[in-house]
């Protein structure tokens, strides 16, 4: 399925640039990261995401550049890299402005997950995971904030911590 999928992938990449639609291109080249790394070949998709992020930060785009940045420390939270994800989240934050909360929301919550699912570090992780959640409730985004309940929930749930995880699915239905 994968193959099939990078076939389209790239004919799709083709044809975009055929066009010259820069943002199309981006976006594929972002799936096809994705795509990378759900085979487990974060190199590659490492690689393409800094090749990308390179291309866009010289168009100025702003929202790219954070979505790129948010993604390649997810690359490297997902391969364990944790202290790469970190350095990838925090250039994530510096380049956050007050016009950009969704972003930083983003980022929070992969900062916050990071440290909840690999260091076990539940204080820095609910410092992060509740500066989102504001942020989440104050821009009314429900559907996010229920996301984040829900996640941390599956996290105690695994933890064996039930009432915990209980606890966090009720806020989340609540929300």
């Amino acid at each position: 399925k994968y193959d099939k999928a990078l076939t389209y992938l790239n004919s799709a990449i083709s044809q975009a640039n055929t066009i010259n639609n820069s943002y199309l291109v981006t976006d594929l080249y972002m799936d096809l990261v994705q795509l990378y790394i759900q085979q487990g070949n974060f190199n590659k998709g490492i690689l393409y995401l800094s090749n990308t992020l390179d291309s866009i930060r010289n168009k100025g785009d702003k929202s790219k550049v954070l979505t790129l940045l948010n993604n390649i420390g997810h690359a490297y939270k997902s391969e364990g890299k944790v202290d790469s994800a970190f350095t990838y989240f925090r250039r994530a934050l510096r380049h956050n402005d007050s016009t950009m909360l969704p972003e930083q929301s983003i980022t929070l919550t992969n900062i916050g997950f990071c440290f909840l699912e690999h260091l076990d570090n539940e204080d820095s992780a609910f410092y992060y995971l509740n500066q989102a959640n504001e942020i989440y409730l104050k821009s009314d985004n429900k559907r996010s904030l229920r996301k984040n309940l829900e996640k941390t929930g599956s996290w105690y749930t695994s933890q064996g911590q039930i009432p915990k995880a209980l606890n966090f699915y009720d806020q989340a239905l609540m929300s």
